[in-house]
């Protein structure tokens, strides 16, 4: 089995560059880049298993991969981003 970690997609929290907290919905250019990445790769779907954190961001950009795909995925808190602060 083969293993694929994607990041999410741009958000609006990006732009703002606001860190932390429960997440926010995909961007224009966000769901651009999500589209652009499933062009560049080239998987089986039997090989394809989508699992993302509960962040709003990245159950979008999963559910646009999972849509692609034609499969269902799972959301899993435990992959929640942790945030210990902003490093200067």
């Amino acid at each position: 089995m083969k293993y694929l970690f994607v990041r999410h997609a741009e958000s609006e929290k990006n732009i703002n560059e606001i860190t932390g907290g429960k997440g926010d919905k995909l961007t224009e250019k966000g769901i651009s880049q999500v589209e652009d990445f499933i062009n560049s790769i080239n998987i089986n779907n039997d090989s394809v298993r989508a699992i993302c954190s509960d962040s709003i961001q990245a159950i979008e950009t999963c559910e646009l991969i999972a849509d692609y795909y034609k499969i269902g995925f799972e959301i899993n808190a435990d992959l929640r981003s942790l945030y210990f602060g902003t490093m200067t």
